[in-house]
């Protein structure tokens, strides 16, 4: 049986992954931006449908949504930060030892509830903008059905 290095143990002990594994907030990130492109086309669909002016409900959730959309985003470049600064102090982890080592496992951890949060917070987020996209479309039905009650009536 091969032991693992010092640098592995002390990763693995702390629940941390491996800096080879893809980077989940980038993959998140990512998934993020092609929803955000995917509601602009839906919103820029909506809007050549309809040459009325849009519901001033409607209104407020795509705004809601966007304003939602882009605080992710901003969450998902902290996050990023976070997990680079992360890395850095993993590495002088591996270089120093000593008073040095405990300090830094402090921060580490302090760091990692403060990410358990940040995920918390965006699971929250993500939530709300599910329910506001339900609610858009519901918007959306009840307009098409009062417009085509306009046409026919």
């Amino acid at each position: 049986m091969t032991s693992k290095g010092p640098k592995e143990t002390l990763v693995t002990r702390l629940g941390f992954k491996s800096s080879s594994s893809p980077s989940k907030a980038e993959a998140e990130m990512e998934k993020v931006r092609k929803e955000n492109a995917h509601l602009r086309r839906k919103i820029d669909e909506l809007v050549k449908r309809h040459v009325k002016p849009p519901d001033s409900d409607k209104t407020k959730l795509l705004e809601r949504i966007l304003s939602l959309e882009t605080l992710r985003e901003r969450n998902n470049q902290q996050l990023l930060v976070r997990e680079q600064e992360l890395e850095t102090m993993r590495q002088q982890l591996s270089a120093r030892g000593g008073e040095v080592v405990v300090s830094l496992q402090a921060q580490l951890e302090q760091r990692r509830k403060e990410a358990e949060q940040r995920d918390a917070l965006f699971h929250s987020l993500s939530q709300e903008t599910g329910s506001l996209k339900n609610q858009l479309a519901t918007v959306s039905a009840r307009c098409q059905s009062l417009e085509t009650q306009a046409v026919v009536g």
